[in-house]
């Protein structure tokens, strides 16, 4: 199993944050991977809210399927890959935490690549991809929400 963990500390308020990691339009600008998210069943309490994403690597579209699995508003939101068609079986969630100037916000991922190749390739060398592209997107979160607060 993969775990990538990245940190970044935001100078804007919980629920600013909140909305650039919830809501639909504002996490296209900053998951550079995904071209389309769409909500296919909203819950009222959230939880058992159930997404797709389209994600683009190299020209390759994949959609993944997603449900929430937690939803604490302003705090924690967590998420996990329910899609059949990709031999992945991931975990996601951000926490956001109050600091002296702002917010900290932790972005964790537990994912087990499926198949041999992902068993081999994947520790080896997918850890250091995912967390360096992590923390560019996290990069592009903070200036996003920066610039609106």
């Amino acid at each position: 199993m993969l775990r990538v963990k990245t940190t970044i500390d935001i100078a804007a308020p919980a629920n600013l944050i909140w909305r650039w990691i919830t809501e639909p339009g504002k996490v296209l600008i900053w998951n550079t991977n995904y071209k389309e998210y769409k909500i296919i069943d909203e819950k009222k309490e959230k939880v058992g809210t159930t997404y797709y994403m389209i994600q683009e690597i190299r020209g390759v579209s994949r959609r993944y399927d997603f449900v929430v699995t937690e939803w604490i508003e302003n705090k924690r939101f967590a998420f996990r890959i329910t899609s059949k068609e990709v031999d992945i079986d991931a975990e996601h969630s951000y926490t956001i935490e109050p600091t002296e100037k702002g917010c900290r916000v932790t972005f964790e991922e537990d994912i087990e690549l499926g198949g041999v190749a992902g068993k081999i390739v994947g520790p080896i060398f997918a850890k250091r991809a995912m967390k360096k592209h992590r923390e560019e997107m996290l990069e592009i979160l903070k200036d996003s929400v920066e610039a609106e607060s």
